[in-house]
């Protein structure tokens, strides 16, 4: 008998933290809503059309030594008055929607992104790309290649 309970309370234990491990993962790696409202908003105040769901969320560390791709890419993001430099050695993460108004969209081999970086809840960058060969990429204020 006293096997039984020990068993019992063995199994009741594991699904108990199994389902905090699970709640856990889900609320480092999940999108709250008004995280989401908000880069969605920025994206949208310069006059771009995206899904209201990022169709990636990835984590990173900005290096604390860039890079010439770093150094390229930090050029262009300071184009938009953003500056890697500021962040260097920090975490941060990126937020990617798809872009549903850029003039570029209508080729079926290009997905065109809108990726947003944010660090402690602050966007500290932001561009449009695209994916595939050929791909591209620009300023998110860089709003030319937007359609109306």
């Amino acid at each position: 008998m006293f096997a039984v309970i020990h068993k019992n309370r063995l199994i009741l234990s594991s699904v108990f933290a199994a389902a905090v491990l699970i709640a856990v993962i889900i609320g480092v790696y999940s999108l709250d809503d008004k995280t989401n409202t908000t880069i969605v908003g920025y994206i949208q105040s310069y006059g771009w059309e995206v899904t209201p769901e990022p169709v990636e969320i990835s984590h990173l560390t900005i290096p604390a030594d860039f890079d010439a791709v770093y150094s390229a890419y930090n050029e262009l993001l300071c184009e938009s008055g953003f500056d890697l430099s500021l962040y260097r050695g920090r975490k941060a993460s990126r937020y990617t929607y798809r872009v549903l108004n850029h003039t570029l969209d209508s080729d079926p081999a290009r997905t065109v992104l809108a990726n947003v970086l944010v660090c402690e809840s602050n966007i500290i960058g932001a561009d449009i790309s695209s994916d595939g060969v050929n791909g591209f990429m620009h300023a998110l204020t860089d709003v030319t290649m937007a359609t109306k």
